[in-house]
């Protein structure tokens, strides 16, 4: 199977060393894919001690039954820098993927629970209620992937973070509905532009990690301007506004 893999890859595609993780790329047609291949380590039903405090406060949408669950679905340890600690290069980087993956999965409201949501009912009444969560993030990354320069060095993993966080403050599966995407995507965009000007951004599990530290102060307020220009015009002049055209 190994010899397989390599015979593809040597054939249709280009492996590229570099510390401490490989990029292969791979043409298909016209089309590049592009793959990180980054050594990890998998540490289930166990909870790094960086991040013991977690959750230092519990809701409707992160109760502590959910809080159980997710420290039982363990964490990663990554072969790349550690964000809060940019200079010793033995740690490790933490992964919470899974976690992440449970925290954000798509969920009904069933009566005055909720409930995690299956094909079927994603036909329901409360279809609505279901991916809200995810919409509003999508929403965000497709406006960071037209405008990559304005939203540098904002990547995928800071927009997660920020709608971690927003799911955290608006627990209410209603105060996620499609009626109300529109505000939880401006609140998002608002709490990015937020966190530029402040130079702080803390991880949802590890709270004294701040994944902005490696930024330097004028590259994140120079990115908190630009945002903040897309901001207005989407606020001041949506019906105009080339960004919501589609």
């Amino acid at each position: 199977m190994a010899q397989s893999v390599l015979l593809f890859l040597t054939v249709w595609g280009r492996i590229h060393l570099r510390e401490p993780y490989t990029i292969v790329k791979i043409l298909r047609g016209q089309e590049l894919l592009v793959f990180e291949l980054v050594p990890t380590f998998a540490f289930p039903n166990e909870w790094p001690a960086s991040a013991a405090a977690w959750p230092e406060e519990t809701n409707d949408w992160l109760s502590q039954n959910e809080a159980k669950i997710s420290r039982d679905l363990g964490f990663y340890a990554q072969a790349l820098p550690c964000p809060s600690a940019l200079g010793d290069p033995s740690l490790f980087r933490l992964s919470f993927s899974t976690t992440e993956k449970y925290l954000l999965r798509p969920v009904a409201l069933e009566g005055n629970h909720c409930q995690a949501a299956s094909s079927h009912s994603l036909s329901s009444p409360t279809a609505g209620l279901v991916a809200a969560r995810k919409a509003s993030e999508r929403i965000l990354r497709m406006l960071r992937e037209s405008d990559k320069d304005d939203f540098f060095p904002v990547n995928s993993y800071h927009i997660k973070t920020v709608l971690l966080h927003e799911c955290q403050r608006w627990p209410d599966l209603a105060a996620w509905s499609h009626e109300k995407l529109g505000e939880r995507f401006l609140e998002m965009l608002r709490d990015l532009i937020l966190a530029l000007d402040n130079q702080e951004l803390p991880h949802f599990f590890v709270r004294d990690c701040n994944l902005f530290r490696c930024y330097a102060p004028e590259l994140l307020l120079s990115a908190a301007g630009r945002l903040r220009a897309i901001y207005q015009d989407i606020v001041v002049s949506p019906s105009a506004s080339i960004r919501l055209q589609c």
